[in-house]
Parts: structure tokens; sequence; C-alpha cells
């Protein structure tokens, strides 16, 4: 009865070393994605401020375009 019963508490310490793992598992995969979201949101931050940029310099070219073809038109 009492090797039964140590057979037992063995099996109760592998289930909890078990379910440690696998919280420890959980809570790592939990952060790379934590990360992962993070990363993705500066990106594409970055990426919409770079777009604004460019789109800038687009407007302020074409402007220039068309001042300058005002001024050539109007000599």
């Amino acid at each position: 009865m009492a090797d039964l019963k140590n057979k037992l508490d063995e099996l109760k310490d592998k289930a909890e070393d078990f379910g440690k793992d696998v919280s420890d598992k959980a809570k790592e995969a939990a952060e790379k994605v934590k990360d992962t979201g993070e990363d993705v949101a500066d990106k594409a931050k970055s990426f919409g401020e770079d777009v604004a940029d460019k789109a800038g310099d687009v407007k302020d070219a074409a402007e220039d375009k068309i001042d300058e073809l005002k001024d050539k038109f109007k000599k």
C-alpha cells in the first residue's frame, strides 16, 4: 500500500512539474508574441511616417513645378 502511495505522490509531483513547465512555456510564448506585436507596430508606424514624408516631398515638388509653369506662361 505504501508503494502505491509513493507512486501516486511521484505521479502528482511529475504532473505539477509538467504543469509548471507548460505555464512557463506559455508565458515565454506570450512574451514573444507581445514583443513581435510591438515590433510590427513600430515598423508600421515608421512606414506610415515614411509614406507621409514622401507624400509631402511629392506635394512640394508638384507645387514647385506648378509655380515654374505659371512663371513660364506669364512671360
